[in-house]
């Protein structure tokens, strides 16, 4: 069964292990779900929900590899 498009979504997740050394890791995980209706095509939906779970992770990951250097 398809949802309507001014019902549909899509749902976009990504994850990171981060190896922290001395058999330590940590793993950070992100998602959002997007309404298609408020970009013009699912595509566009995507690419904008990717860009703000990528960016998430990124600056999650930099925060624990800079906190984990000492």
């Amino acid at each position: 069964m398809h949802k309507p498009r001014e019902d549909a979504e899509i749902y976009v997740s990504v994850g990171m292990t981060i190896n922290l050394g001395d058999f330590e890791s940590a793993r950070i995980d992100a998602g959002i779900t997007v309404p298609v209706q408020a970009h013009a095509s699912s595509k566009d939906a995507f690419e904008h929900g990717w860009k703000q779970v990528l960016t998430e992770v990124k600056t999650k990951a930099k925060a624990i590899k800079s906190n984990s250097v000492k």
